[in-house]
């Protein structure tokens, strides 16, 4: 055996107790292959060499890319210590085919499906309990009584729930719960339950709910609204209108009681 290549078995043995190996011809192939325990051992790496493969136990195979500038994602994309503000990576191998036809599908940092990846699935659910808020942009209520009378527009809203999450087209609204309503005696008010974007009333054909005068009466209802206009985060909301047709006393909404809506996404 020649001593060449007897110093470079003697190098290639020394590496592979030591956990890594390095080709000795560096011209093709991975140029380096390591083994270390954490994303945090792997950062700290130095002598770094282009196309190299760091193997970090339970997260996967990483590979260097010495030209590659790309933003950090944590255990996706990791920035060493070694290049600070330059350029250089350790990209984990599964990245390219993240979120990708016939690929992994990825989590959120809160380690949750994103919205825009979640489909026939509940993406937000509200609940509320005997609580009313003024819709600022629609005709205001009386805000003592939660009324309406002969000073104040023939239609009004109040909304209960307000959804966090932006809503796309397709996706459905589904709303339940009760009101304590009113009617003053010799007025006809008709109550709906509605969904505003903060300035457009949506009124669904199925949801009404009461017409005629009652005093204190309890309505029960239950409806799907399918949405078809995209509404971003904190502005679709869901509610009552109502409008008195004849007379002109009070219209009332007395309570709210156990609303819940959920926002699905099909």
């Amino acid at each position: 055996m020649a001593p060449q290549d007897l110093a470079n078995r003697t190098a290639w043995l020394a590496a592979q107790v030591g956990g890594n190996y390095a080709r000795p011809d560096t011209t093709t192939g991975v140029q380096k292959l390591r083994s270390v325990a954490s994303i945090a051992a792997m950062t700290a790496l130095t002598d770094l060499v282009d196309g190299e493969i760091c193997l970090v136990k339970g997260a996967g195979f990483y590979q260097y890319d010495s030209g590659s500038s790309a933003a950090a994602v944590t255990n996706l994309i990791i920035v060493p210590t070694a290049v600070g503000a330059g350029s250089g990576r350790f990209i984990l191998q599964v990245n390219g085919v993240l979120n990708a036809a016939n690929g992994v599908g990825g989590l959120d940092s809160s380690a949750k499906l994103p919205l825009a990846n979640a489909h026939n699935a509940i993406i937000e659910r509200g609940y509320v309990t005997d609580t009313l808020t003024t819709d600022p942009t629609m005709p205001t209520w009386n805000s003592v009584v939660d009324s309406f009378t002969s000073t104040t527009p023939a239609w009004s809203s109040r909304y209960f729930y307000t959804f966090t999450s932006a809503v796309a087209i397709g996706d459905i609204l589904r709303v339940s719960g009760r009101y304590l309503l009113t009617v003053a005696t010799g007025n006809v008010g008709n109550f709906y339950a509605a969904v505003t974007d903060g300035a457009n009333i949506k009124i669904d054909p199925g949801s009404y709910l009461q017409s005629g005068n009652d005093t204190a009466r309890e309505v029960s209802f239950d409806f799907d609204y399918v949405v078809t206009s995209a509404m971003s985060a904190n502005t679709c909301k869901v509610g009552l209108r109502a409008n008195r047709s004849s007379g002109t006393g009070n219209v009332q909404i007395l309570s709210t009681s156990n609303v819940r809506a959920q926002l699905i996404r099909p």
